[in-house]
C-alpha cells in the first residue's frame, strides 16, 4: 500500500512539472497566433467592412467622423469602442483568448461577432477555449425559430410615436401546425421613465432624449395590445429568409439584449432598427444605407419589398373593433336594438322577444354582444358578463363565419413625399407650387391608409401672382381624425393644425399665424363616408392688424367620402370672434382622382366671407407623390 501511495505522489508531482514546462510554451503559441491574426485583420482591414460596422451599429458622419447608435457601455469591449472600429475589432480578437468562461466569454457574448471574424480570418477553433454557451443555446431552443415575418399595426393617433403605424418582426417556430400567436415578437421602442407626461414624451422623442431598446416578447401578447386594445389591424409580411440569415438574425438579437440605442422618432425608430437587423441578416441588402432623412413604417414595409425580402401574398388580421363592426354591421336594427339590451341587461336574455327568435338568429346577435362585452373590457377595464354570454352561446349552434373583406395593405398605399403644381383664380389669376415631405391627408388616395385619419409635416405652399412669389401657407403641423360613431362605439373625432397662412385684406396680402382645433362626433353615412361635427377653436395673430389678434369660437362640419379611385371633401367652418362682431365663414369642396399610386389630379371651391369680404377661390392641381 506504501508503494502504491509513493508511486502515486510521484507520478503527480511528474505530471505537475511536465504541465509548468508546457504552460508557458503553449501561451506562446497563443500570443504568437493572436499576433497573427491581429496582423491579418489589419492587413484585410476588416474594420471597414460593412459587415463589421453593421454588427456594431456604427454609422459614418462627415461632422464627427462617426460612431455606434448604441449607448450601453457593456456593448464594447474597448474603451473607444462606440467611436473607433478598429480598436473593437482588436479588443474582440484579444478578448477571445482571455481566458473568460463559458457564458462570460467573448464567443458566448457575442455570437455573431465571433462567427464572422472566425470565417473572415480561418481562426482555427482548437485554439480556443472550449465553451459551451448553456444560455444561449438555451434561449435559441427556446425561440425555435425556423422563419421570420415582418408585421405591420396600422396607425394609432392618439400615440405620437404610433401615428405613422408601427412595424416589428415575428419569429416563427418550426413546427408547421403550431399557431402563430404563440411565436415571438421583436420589437424596437423607446424607454420612457414612469411619470413621464405626453408632452415629454414627443418632444423627447423628437430630440432623442429617451433611449431605445429591442424587446422579445411572446406574440399574442403583442396581438392584444395592438388589436384588442388600440384596436389597430394588423397586416403580416412573410420573409424569405433562409437557415443562415435567420440564425444570423437570433445571433444578433442575443448580443444586443438589453442594449439601449439612440431614439428619434422621425429616423432612427421602429422601422430603422429592423432594417438594421436584416442588414445584419442579410450582408450587403443596405437597407439603412438607403434610408431617407425620415423613416416611416408604411415606406419600410416597400423598401423591404423592394429589396426582395418578402414572399408573395401577406395575411390580414382584423383589430376586435374591425371584427365588431363587421358584425354590427350584419344585424338588422331590430337586431342591434335587441343586441344593445342585453349587452345593458343579461336578463333579457329570458326576455319572449328573443327567446322566440331562431337559433341562427340568436347566436349572431350573441356573438355581437359577446365581442361588444370583450372591446369594452379591454378599452375601459369594463366588467362584463362573458361567462353568461359563453354560456348562452355554448347552447346554440355556431353562427356563421363572418366574411371581413381585407382593406387595401400598407404597401399598395402612396408614397409620403408630395409635389403640387396648381393654377387658380382668386380675384387674380395664379400658379402654386406646393411641397409636403410627408405624410398624409385627407384628400390623398386612401388606399393602404386608415379611413377619416392624416396627419401633415412642413406643408409649403408658395403662389406665384402677377410676376410676384409669396409663401402662401405653411402647415408646421396637421392632424385630423374622424372615426364614425354609433350606438356601441363612440370614439371622438378631432382636427388641430399649426402654421401660418397668407389672407387678401384691404391692406394687403398678409402673412398671418394660425393654430386652430376641434373635437366632436362622426356619424357614418356609408361604409366609406361620414360627416363630422365638431365644436372649433381658432387662434390667428399679426403684429400688424388688429382684426388678426385673438381667438374665434365656432363650428365645423365635415362630409367624407373616401373611394380608391378619389376622394370627396366638402367642409364647412364657421368662427365668430370672442372679443368683437368680426366673423369667418368658409365653405370648401375638393375632388380628387387617382390616375396611379404616385399621381392624381384634384380640383377645388373655396367660398370665403372674412372681415366683410367675399372671396372666391377655384384652382385645378396635379399632385405628384415621391
Amino acid at each position: 500500500m506504501r508503494l502504491v501511495f509513493k508511486h502515486t505522489i510521484a507520478f503527480t508531482l511528474f505530471f505537475a512539472c511536465l504541465v509548468s514546462f508546457s504552460l508557458p510554451a503553449f501561451s506562446s503559441s497563443v500570443n504568437g497566433y493572436l499576433e497573427t491574426l491581429l496582423r491579418r485583420s489589419e492587413t484585410h482591414k476588416l474594420y471597414e467592412k460593412p459587415e463589421w460596422l453593421a454588427l456594431l451599429h456604427y454609422h459614418r458622419s462627415a461632422i464627427n467622423g462617426g460612431h455606434s447608435q448604441a449607448i450601453s457601455k457593456r456593448f464594447f469591449l474597448s474603451s473607444n469602442g462606440r467611436k473607433n472600429p478598429r480598436k473593437e475589432l482588436k479588443a474582440t480578437l484579444v478578448s477571445l483568448f482571455s481566458g473568460k468562461q463559458d457564458d462570460a466569454s467573448i464567443q458566448c457574448r457575442f455570437p455573431l461577432r465571433y462567427h464572422w471574424l472566425k470565417s473572415e480570418l480561418s481562426i482555427d477553433p482548437d485554439m480556443l477555449p472550449k465553451e459551451s454557451c448553456n444560455k444561449f443555446l438555451h434561449w435559441r431552443q427556446q425561440i425555435n425559430a425556423d422563419s421570420v415575418s415582418l408585421v405591420f399595426p396600422s396607425e394609432y393617433m392618439n400615440a405620437p410615436s404610433s401615428a405613422f403605424g408601427h412595424t416589428l418582426l415575428r419569429i416563427d417556430p418550426a413546427q408547421s401546425n403550431r399557431s402563430t400567436l404563440l411565436s415571438y415578437s421583436v420589437s424596437f421602442a423607446a424607454v420612457i421613465p414612469k411619470g413621464t407626461s405626453g408632452s415629454e414624451y414627443l418632444l423627447g422623442g423628437v430630440d432623442g432624449k429617451f433611449p431605445g431598446r429591442f424587446r422579445t416578447m411572446p406574440y399574442y401578447q403583442k396581438i392584444k395590445e395592438y388589436g384588442k386594445i388600440e384596436n389597430r389591424d394588423i397586416w403580416e409580411y412573410r420573409l424569405n429568409l433562409n437557415e443562415q440569415e435567420v440564425n444570423r438574425l437570433l445571433m444578433h438579437l442575443w448580443e444586443i439584449r438589453g442594449i439601449d440605442f439612440e431614439y428619434y422618432f422621425a429616423d432612427e425608430n421602429c422601422s430603422y432598427r429592423l432594417m438594421e437587423l436584416l442588414d445584419v441578416a442579410r450582408p450587403g441588402s443596405h437597407l439603412t444605407k438607403q434610408a431617407p432623412l425620415y423613416v416611416i413604417p408604411s415606406e419600410t414595409i416597400r423598401e423591404i419589398i423592394a429589396k426582395r425580402f418578402v414572399l408573395p401574398g401577406h395575411h390580414y388580421r382584423p383589430s376586435l373593433a374591425t371584427q365588431l363592426r363587421t358584425s354590427i354591421n350584419a344585424l338588422t336594427r331590430s337586431e342591434r336594438d335587441t343586441a344593445l339590451a342585453i349587452s345593458h341587461n343579461p336578463h333579457t336574455l329570458q326576455a319572449e322577444a328573443f327567446k322566440s327568435l331562431p337559433d341562427p338568429k340568436k347566436s349572431v346577435i350573441l356573438r355581437t354582444v359577446y365581442q361588444y362585452a370583450r372591446w369594452k373590457e379591454l378599452k375601459y377595464w369594463h366588467y362584463s358578463n362573458e361567462a353568461t354570454l359563453i354560456k348562452a352561446l355554448a347552447k346554440l349552434p355556431p353562427a356563421k363565419k363572418l366574411h371581413i373583406t381585407p382593406p387595401s395593405s400598407p404597401d399598395q398605399g402612396h408614397p409620403p413625399f408630395r409635389i403640387q403644381l396648381a393654377g387658380g383664380s382668386e380675384k387674380k389669376n395664379y400658379f402654386q407650387i406646393g411641397i409636403r415631405p410627408l405624410y398624409h391627408d385627407l384628400t390623398d388616395n386612401p388606399r393602404g391608409y386608415s379611413f377619416g385619419s392624416g396627419i401633415s409635416f412642413l406643408n409649403i405652399q408658395a403662389r406665384v401672382m402677377q410676376g410676384q412669389i409669396y409663401l402662401h401657407r405653411f402647415n408646421l403641423l396637421q392632424m385630423t381624425s374622424l372615426r364614425a360613431t354609433d350606438r356601441f362605439m363612440t370614439p371622438l373625432s378631432w382636427d388641430f393644425g399649426i402654421g401660418l397662412a397668407r389672407s387678401s385684406v384691404a391692406t394687403g396680402y398678409h402673412l398671418m399665424s394660425k393654430l386652430h382645433g376641434s373635437v366632436g362626433l362622426s356619424f357614418p353615412c356609408s361604409s366609406d363616408a361620414v360627416i363630422a361635427v365638431m365644436p372649433a377653436m381658432r387662434a390667428e395673430y399679426h403684429p400688424d392688424l388688429s382684426q388678426f389678434r385673438g381667438v374665434s369660437a365656432g363650428i365645423s362640419i365635415a362630409f367624407l367620402r373616401q373611394k380608391n379611385w378619389g376622394t370627396t371633401l366638402i367642409k364647412w367652418k364657421y368662427y365668430h370672434r370672442l372679443t368683437s362682431s368680426l366673423i369667418n365663414n368658409r365653405l370648401m369642396l375638393s375632388q380628387s382622382f387617382s390616375i396611379n399610386r404616385t399621381q392624381a389630379v384634384r380640383f377645388g371651391l373655396q367660398f370665403k366671407e372674412k372681415i366683410n369680404r367675399n372671396h372666391l377661390n377655384s384652382y385645378l392641381e396635379y399632385i405628384r407623390y415621391l
